[in-house]
């Protein structure tokens, strides 16, 4: 079976050379022994009868098993290498370099983004499937067209890139925020009162583990 150019390359598994995924498993794994199975009692037992609806049921096999991969094997969730960057053609979110894993994450945030009304409880979604579990997610609305979305253990390339995709999810004309923090990256000072983090209050010691930062 071939398979044309398009976002999802030459082959239903991607460029030669790339890793091919397993096949999915069919509604019916063996035709052949099934139409045999059905063969009226005086003909069973024959070996060029059965050998001809073995042809037959072998062709039916190959048809399902490539139907099967198709409809299975390009769900975001099984999909890999060249298929998942076809499915980011089509839903407008491209790889950047990402591992199949984490760039699985980001084809379903963008997606749960495309269908998004904008609504809070939306954005919420989105930005829970970005940090996959990792952070609790907030979102404050500011009057009269602003929202304030935080979460932490994100990179500032990270926080920059799921900031655009909340924007673009978010309401026209409102102006969204993302509030982050970074793992590995100590809280600014003053050279005033460097034992404290940022705005903290007198004996708030510097947090080493996190960095505040703002994306929009």
């Amino acid at each position: 079976m071939s398979f044309g150019a398009g976002p999802f390359g030459a082959s239903p598994f991607g460029a030669a050379g790339a890793p091919v995924p397993a096949s999915a498993t069919p509604d019916i794994e063996d035709h052949c022994a099934e139409a045999v199975d059905r063969l009226a009692a005086q003909y069973r037992g024959k070996a060029k009868i059965e050998a001809l609806i073995c042809l037959f049921g072998d062709r039916a096999q190959e048809l399902e098993q490539a139907l099967t991969d198709v409809r299975e094997l390009r769900n975001v969730e099984d999909a890999v290498g060249q298929q998942l960057d076809g499915i980011g053609t089509l839903v407008g979110e491209r790889r950047q370099g990402l591992a199949d894993g984490a760039y699985r994450i980001r084809l379903q945030a963008r997606i749960a983004a495309n269908a998004s009304w904008g609504r809070p409880d939306e954005l919420i979604r989105i930005l829970e499937i970005l940090v996959a579990g990792a952070s609790p997610v907030t979102l404050v609305e500011h009057y009269p067209a602003g929202l304030v979305m935080a979460a932490h253990g994100m990179t500032l390339l990270e926080g920059e890139a799921f900031a655009r995709m909340l924007q673009d999810a978010a309401p026209a004309a409102v102006r969204l925020i993302l509030h982050h923090f970074q793992p590995g990256v100590t809280l600014f000072s003053f050279d005033e009162a460097p034992t404290l983090g940022g705005w903290a209050e007198v004996g708030t010691p510097i947090d080493p583990a996190v960095m505040w930062a703002e994306a929009t």
